[in-house]
């Protein structure tokens, strides 16, 4: 347990200092967070994210698996605080999330090669499938469903798996509906109006990750 915590600490070291100064810095280019806030935010990142790879080392998450999901815990955080104000999500970091899925990818081929097949169907599946499945909501909804939300949960699907990630979107789904109504009853908006879901994908993604499905 110690040996696989300590390489758990090496990829938060990674994750929270690469991955979390350059959401730090997105934000500050884009003006979304003052330069004091967003160091905070990227020091504070440094004990959560170690908390969460102790977590998923009891839970017997391979080192790339977790490395996979905190990268997802903490951008999605960032993506939901974009989108809830300004309804869009920024294709740019949709691309960085993409391409880092690669390497990780590659990784797991090289420490696991008897389980090439397996890695490549997850990923392409969970890319695929996400992606039909959004089409079809999106039609259902009458194409009042963002593009930039068909696009996150596509790419949610490359780290996830199709499996997990429904059940992701599905959670986040309901806590939509449940916000949607409680706007109309308190007359501040209808059910019509449309949300933004990302922050519900951030909510939903560490619930889920956290109870450790």
């Amino acid at each position: 347990m110690v040996r696989a915590y300590g390489f758990g600490a090496a990829g938060v070291v990674l994750t929270a200092g690469i991955w979390g100064g350059f959401l730090c810095r997105e934000m500050m280019h884009k003006e979304e967070l003052p330069e004091k806030k967003a160091a905070v935010m990227w020091i504070a990142g440094f004990p959560v994210m170690a908390a969460l790879s102790w977590l998923f080392v009891s839970y017997g998450y391979s080192f790339w698996k977790t490395e996979r999901y905190m990268i997802l815990l903490y951008a999605l955080p960032v993506l939901g605080y974009i989108d809830g104000k300004h309804k869009k999500i920024p294709n740019r970091l949709l691309i960085v999330l993409l391409v880092l899925r690669l390497p990780i990818l590659i990784a797991d081929l090289i420490f696991h090669p008897d389980l090439w097949a397996e890695l490549f169907r997850f990923c392409l599946a969970g890319i695929a499938a996400s992606l039909l499945f959004m089409l079809f909501a999106w039609f259902l909804s009458r194409k009042t469903l963002g593009m930039g939300d068909i696009k996150l949960v596509t790419v949610m699907g490359a780290y996830l798996g199709f499996s997990l990630n429904y059940v992701v979107l599905f959670l986040s789904l309901l806590m939509a509906a449940a916000y949607g109504l409680w706007r109309t009853v308190r007359k501040k908006g209808g059910l019509r109006d449309e949300l933004a879901l990302a922050p519900f994908l951030a909510i939903g993604l560490w619930i889920v990750l956290l109870l450790g499905f």
